[in-house]
């Protein structure tokens, strides 16, 4: 490109890209909300098939867990949903360790493992 534009002769005025309007699509919002609709429904079926594991795992403590008025499927959902905003929410990797342990903490005071 360099050996095209060092071709020139005189200098030439960039086009006035400003004057023409953008391309618009009427459709485009739609496109758009529909991947974020589909990406949104594929990350909630994520976060199920994980909340069902944690579930799993949780199981063998479910009466220490019922005993704090929770059900295993409620923690489960709260032990997911508290490590995902951890992720999203963490200043830097110091403070991502500090809320997740914080949270194990908090699994571990539930399960009465402390």
């Amino acid at each position: 490109m360099d050996d095209f534009y060092a071709a020139r002769t005189k200098i030439i005025p960039p086009l006035p890209w400003s004057t023409f309007s953008p391309p618009f699509s009427p459709n485009a919002e739609d496109i758009i909300a529909g991947v974020t609709s589909i990406s949104q429904k594929e990350l909630e079926a994520g976060a199920k098939r994980n909340t069902e594991i944690i579930a799993r795992v949780l199981e063998p403590y479910s009466s220490a867990i019922e005993s704090c008025d929770l059900t295993v499927d409620q923690y489960a959902d709260f032990i997911q949903r508290s490590s995902t905003a951890a992720k999203y929410s963490a200043k830097n990797k110091k403070h991502l360790i500090e809320l997740l342990s914080a949270l194990r903490m908090s699994a571990l005071k539930v399960t009465s493992s402390v």
